[in-house]
């Protein structure tokens, strides 16, 4: 009698457990974050505009492309730089903290204005974790007024390294071949295999035709842009006893960019 009855308690705790688990599976539980339902990526933008006031505006974007929500943080990091032609810091902007964002949803974090010169400026917006924006663009003045032209952006990932440098780099040589192929050479204390970014331009913004975001990829320290890499490619548009400049970029935007290299050339010789 005692085994019995010892047996039919466990078969009854059996069931009560089997209920419990079965009762919990299906139970619509709420969602909690975790590396499958947040968003881990961003993309950061800048809009630039100019008012009747005269002022030159920086708006600063980010958005969440992607489907899940990104959630709000304490330690977003990012930094804003205006710098002149010179590659001289003009402005700044940090922004440590962000709100979460919708999936498909693009934000304003901060935004400021200023009393610009003509000129070219280039406009870095980016954060260690999420990656970045140059834009250039040149402020021009037409029957007194001041407006901006020739806006021109892109984008650039995470930096991967964490170096201590006074600058991105710095150009060594520019040259044009007899077809129109421009080649120019630089060093960068950026750790090897990652990316520079060099920029052609004169005194209105890029050159015409100029491949602006492309990697110059790194090696001993040392990189090589050539443009175009195909002969039959699209040539840059230069002209002849003008003078243009090469600064250089990397994905570090925290980093000043290279001391502008003046050049001067001429156009291949037509057949």
């Amino acid at each position: 009698m005692y085994l019995k009855d010892r047996n039919q308690k466990i078969s009854l705790l059996l069931i009560v457990v089997l209920v419990i688990v079965l009762t919990a599976c299906g139970t619509n539980q709420p969602e909690q974050p975790g590396s499958d339902l947040v968003s881990t990526t961003l993309r950061l933008s800048a809009a630039i505009e100019t008012n009747a006031d005269q002022e030159t505006s920086a708006f600063l974007m980010v958005s969440n492309p992607g489907k899940m929500l990104f959630p709000a943080k304490d330690n977003f990091d990012a930094e804003m730089t205006l710098w002149t032609a010179g590659g001289e810091p003009r402005a700044r902007i940090e922004a440590h903290t962000i709100q979460a964002i919708s999936p498909d949803e693009t934000i304003q974090l901060a935004s400021s204005s200023w009393k610009l010169d003509p000129g070219v400026y280039f406009l870095t917006w980016g954060s260690p974790e999420y990656g970045g924006n140059v834009t250039i663009f040149s402020i021009v003045e037409d029957a007194g007024r001041i407006y901006r032209a020739n806006s021109v952006s892109f984008s650039t990932k995470p930096p991967e390294y964490n170096i201590q440098a006074s600058s991105a780099g710095r150009i060594r040589s520019f040259s044009v071949e007899a077809d129109g192929t421009l080649i120019i050479t630089g060093e960068t204390p950026v750790p090897d295999t990652h990316c520079v970014f060099p920029i052609l331009f004169d005194g209105t913004g890029v050159v015409e035709g100029f491949p602006v975001g492309t990697c110059a990829q790194i090696a001993e320290g040392q990189w090589q842009m050539t443009h175009p890499t195909d002969p039959s490619g699209i040539k840059v548009q230069v002209k002849k006893d003008t003078s243009y400049q090469v600064i250089v970029f990397c994905e570090d935007l925290t980093l000043p960019p290279s001391e502008p290299f003046a050049v001067h050339i001429s156009p291949p010789p037509q057949n």
